[in-house]
């Protein structure tokens, strides 16, 4: 997951609504393959003319499933890379738990 979720981002993009529902695992031949979908919360980290990081924003407000939202995520603050890893840890910790998170 973790390896799908960097493709990501080297393409110049972060998620920021990753959760168990996003995130496929094939069938058949393709049980190794992970796949993410929805992306229409997804936003360019990166200029792709330039490969310069986009300038952060101010507070953005909460874009995401609560959930799965890191702190930063929670207080409205811009997302990033970072955030992304972090909720997929909290989906980590969600499989883990049998579909349950502490904080719900």
């Amino acid at each position: 997951m973790v390896e799908r979720l960097e493709a990501f981002h080297d393409e110049g993009f972060i998620h920021r609504d990753l959760k168990p529902d996003n995130i496929l695992i094939g069938k058949g031949k393709k049980e190794h393959t992970i796949y993410l979908i929805d992306f229409g919360l997804s936003k360019r980290w990166q200029c792709p003319r330039t490969g310069k990081h986009i300038l952060k924003k101010a507070k953005k407000g909460i874009i995401g499933t609560a959930e799965f939202l890191s702190l930063n995520g929670c207080a409205g603050g811009e997302q990033s890379r970072k955030d992304d890893l972090i909720a997929l840890g909290y989906i980590l910790v969600w499989l883990l738990r049998k579909g349950q998170l502490p904080w719900s």
